[in-house]
């Protein structure tokens, strides 16, 4: 009798760009939605169609939505996947843009809690590019098939000299798994490929990403020099701390007396809240959550200009972190789309804090 072969269940392996795709999604999202909302909001909510039909923006990105997906089903090089991405991002953001019809049946376009759905749908895809941005070892079967993808350097004859010294240093390494002989032998094969005098190699070009990164390793290192105390990153703290306390009081207080301020500085302060009917538990909650906030990072900034840099970073970043995933959902519910200006501040606050936590641990 013969005995049978076993087969290995067939696990997803991650694209070697996986990182690139999800960021390219993430950004095309927010871009649809903020475009859209803005849009909309200049022009008066318009309807495309008769008396009878509606064309909603939903059935538009469901389309887009649709478009992606089957790019990326019908090409195979990393082009495709990168207009796929994009295609997604635009047309989830046009879909997630009316959840307020779909949870009401009233079909409330304006309903308050779309517009935190909204900003929890982006946090879960940030949490997913987090992930998939930590570093991992990988078995010899996912770097071979990482290696794989990069070889359309190969196909497409632009393959380049950091391209191809990379490759072969991941291929060398799965060439000495003598556990995986199928493998190995296929790794072998592959670097040979690759280490041929004939195979044509070009100067590496930066790509927008690698660009992007590069600029920043530079500027990284001018911000966060281990030598001097950055001292512009706790001004921001301090800042963005005082903000987060002042805000909630002055809105609160303006409502109170019903007062506005001028033009652009009433839009700047008014908060969505009616003091005069008494506030509620969650509107409590998100006034004290803003300011509770504001009062660590007043802490942090102190901590760090008093030379405890480590106490102050960490306390900056939790709290950053709880204002961005906790008390924001809060400030969406009350504010809508008013809050975005303020959650982009709060964002690039958390990543400067993150970054320089990080430098400090190092």
């Amino acid at each position: 009798m013969t005995a049978k072969l076993k087969r290995s269940p067939r696990r997803l392996v991650r694209r070697f760009y996986s990182e690139r795709y999800i960021l390219l999604t993430l950004l095309s999202f927010v871009v649809s939605v903020s475009l859209t909302r803005l849009f909309l909001e200049i022009t008066g909510y318009p309807q495309l169609g008769g008396s009878e039909l509606h064309f909603a923006h939903v059935f538009w990105g469901g389309l887009i939505w649709f478009a992606g997906s089957l790019v990326q089903l019908i090409f195979a090089n990393h082009r495709a996947l990168d207009i796929s991405a994009v295609l997604i991002g635009i047309g989830a953001g046009l879909f997630i843009d009316e959840v307020g019809k779909f949870i009401t049946q009233t079909n409330d376009y304006f309903y308050p809690a779309a517009a935190p759905i909204i900003y929890a749908f982006f946090l879960i895809g940030l949490f997913i590019f987090s992930l998939i941005r930590k570093k991992r070892n990988l078995s010899p079967r996912e770097s071979l098939y990482n290696a794989l993808e990069q070889f359309e350097e190969v196909l497409e004859g632009d393959l380049s000299n950091v391209e191809r010294d990379r490759m072969i240093g991941e291929l060398s390494k799965i060439s000495q798994q003598k556990d995986a002989p199928d493998l190995q032998r296929l790794a072998k094969y592959f670097q040979s490929i690759l280490e041929d005098k004939d195979q044509k190699v070009t100067v590496h070009q930066l790509d927008l990403f690698e660009k992007i990164d590069a600029l920043w390793l530079g500027f990284k290192e001018n911000l966060f020099n281990k030598k001097k105390k950055p001292v512009w990153l706790f001004s921001i703290w301090l800042i963005t701390g005082l903000i987060s306390i002042l805000h909630p009081a002055i809105s609160l207080f303006t409502a109170i007396i019903d007062f506005n301020l001028p033009g652009f500085w009433n839009e700047f302060i008014e908060i969505n809240l009616n003091p005069a009917q008494g506030l509620s538990s969650i509107e409590t909650l998100r006034l004290a959550g803003e300011a509770v906030i504001g009062i660590f990072l007043v802490f942090s900034a102190v901590a760090g200009f008093i030379g405890s840099r480590k106490l102050g970073a960490n306390v900056a970043y939790v709290s950053m972190l709880m204002l961005i995933i906790l008390i924001n959902l809060l400030v969406f519910f009350f504010d809508q789309f008013s809050a975005i200006i303020f959650a982009i501040i709060q964002f690039t606050v958390f990543f400067l804090t993150r970054q320089y936590r990080q430098n400090l641990y190092q």
